[in-house]
Order: structure tokens, then C-alpha cells, then sequence
């Protein structure tokens, strides 16, 4: 918490030299905006604009953020209000159904997998935690997937019916139901890419052919 408050510091009193006429500050859910307000609100109007991909019937990962957007008084203002616009355009775009479960995502065929030392200690921690915490065996769940890239006791059982989260190197991602990683497609799938025929009509895009022949 020092360390954000040290970084968050130093880069409001950079923008207070600066004077940028328009900022934009990602960060995860339950970002305390007190400090940009006290450090920059007297030259910046500061609205927060919260998203989520479930807002757009997108529900196989967890990415929530908060964008918040500052203006420089006198030099830019907000012509609406940015949740609310925000609002309609997820009412606009957002299709008629929701976009698919992990029991539809998981549809690509994989041969016999080996895994390492490492992956199958990781894995029975996994199936520990996992029982521990539903009361039955993983195998059984299609909506169960573990990452064992991360160490179980650190990331911990991601909730139903969402995937963990996706990370750089996050390519372990194991399926007890299915006995299998997931495929490249599959995890492209779960970001969004419509690499599946019906993943891009539910999205109103054409579907990528770059992956159509895999």
C-alpha cells in the first residue's frame, strides 16, 4: 500500500508539471481515488468510469477495471457523463444472449497429455484446494479449470463459472473435466477473438480465418 501511495505520488506530481490536457488512469476495482482527488483536483475534473466484460454478456473471464478520466480545467471538459454513455453503448452492443459458457468454450480436440513433475504436484494441491472448497472431485465439474503455471496456494480457486485470470505465460491452463490444457484457440476464445463461428455472430464480427483450418 506504501509503494502505490509512493508511485500514485510521484505521477501526480509529474502531471502537475506537465499539465496534460486530458489523462487516463487504469487500474483494478477498489482503487482509491482519494489521492488523485487530493493531489490533482484542483487542476483536473476527475470521473471514474467502472467496466467489466459480464457488462457485455461476456462471462468466462474476470477483468474487472476502473478507468478514471481527468480533464485540465479551463482546457477540457466532459460532454456527458461517462458511466452513463458507457451504459448505452453495453445496451447497444451487448448480444441477444450471453456469450457462451467454459462447458461451450472447451470444443477443440487435444491428443494424450503428459504433464510434468511440477504441473502433477501443482495439480493434486489444486484438486485439494478445489475439494476442500466444493466438496466434490474437479473431474466432475465442466466448469472447473485450474492454471498450473501459478502455484496453487498463491492464485487460489478461480469462481464459478469463470476462468482464472489470464496472464502473460498463462498457457497451463488445465481442465480436470476434460483431462487436458486448453487450446491456444480456446483461451483466444475466452478473450474474446472470434475464432469460433458462433462466438462472432453472437458479437456481430466476422470470424477470424487465420484460425478456421485449426
Amino acid at each position: 500500500e506504501i509503494r502505490l501511495s509512493l508511485v500514485g505520488s510521484e505521477m501526480c506530481i509529474r502531471d502537475r508539471s506537465t499539465l496534460t490536457p486530458l489523462l487516463v488512469h487504469e487500474n483494478v476495482r477498489g482503487f482509491d481515488m482519494a489521492l488523485l482527488r487530493e493531489l490533482l483536483g484542483d487542476l483536473y475534473e476527475i470521473e471514474e468510469l467502472r467496466v467489466s466484460p459480464s457488462d457485455m454478456g461476456f462471462y468466462f473471464i474476470r477483468r474487472p477495471r476502473v478507468y478514471i478520466v481527468m480533464c485540465l480545467r479551463g482546457r477540457r471538459r466532459f460532454a456527458t457523463n461517462l458511466q452513463d454513455l458507457y451504459q448505452q453503448v453495453c445496451e447497444h452492443m451487448k448480444p441477444e444472449e450471453d456469450v457462451g459458457a467454459i462447458p461451450d468454450l472447451l470444443r477443440d480436440s487435444a491428443g494424450h497429455v503428459t504433464l510434468t513433475k511440477s504441473q502433477a504436484e501443482q495439480l493434486e494441491e489444486y484438486i485439494a484446494l478445489y475439494t476442500s472448497a466444493h466438496g466434490q472431485d474437479p473431474s466432475q465439474d465442466p466448469c472447473c479449470v485450474f492454471d498450473l503455471s501459478q502455484k496453487a496456494d498463491w492464485a487460489g480457486i478461480a469462481r464459478r463459472p469463470q476462468l482464472p485470470t489470464l496472464r502473460k505465460g498463462s498457457a497451463r491452463l488445465w481442465s480436470p473435466f476434460h483431462g487436458r490444457f486448453l487450446t491456444r484457440r480456446e483461451r483466444a476464445a475466452a478473450m474474446g477473438f472470434p475464432v469460433y463461428s458462433d462466438l462472432a455472430e453472437a458479437s456481430g464480427v466476422p470470424m477470424d480465418t487465420a484460425w478456421s483450418a485449426m
